[in-house]
């Protein structure tokens, strides 16, 4: 991630990416700034967690990215293709959260 550009772009859709996760009450994540890019953070360590716990809480996450996606003018569908690119080629120009 080369450019300032694209560095604002990736750190405003992180940001309205955890402001739509931290409205919520029963899912509990953490924000830091690795670089210069702004992370969102979900540790699982608690005893009593159950993966049905993890799988519930990563279809929250999904669904706020999406959201976030959305909400930022971004083509879902042209999303996960470039998401699905990176995967298979190592090489994409979106980074999301």
């Amino acid at each position: 991630m080369g450019n300032t550009v694209d560095l604002e772009r990736v750190n405003a859709l992180n940001r309205a990416f955890y402001s739509d996760l931290q409205s919520r009450h029963d899912l509990a994540l953490t924000q830091t700034t690795l670089g210069k890019i702004f992370c969102v953070r979900f540790a699982v360590g608690a005893t009593m967690t159950v993966q049905s716990d993890i799988d519930n809480a990563w279809k929250i996450i999904e669904e706020a990215g999406g959201n976030a996606l959305v909400k930022m003018g971004y083509n879902l569908r042209f999303a996960y293709h470039l998401e699905v690119r990176k995967v298979l080629t190592g090489k994409s120009g979106l980074y999301c959260a």
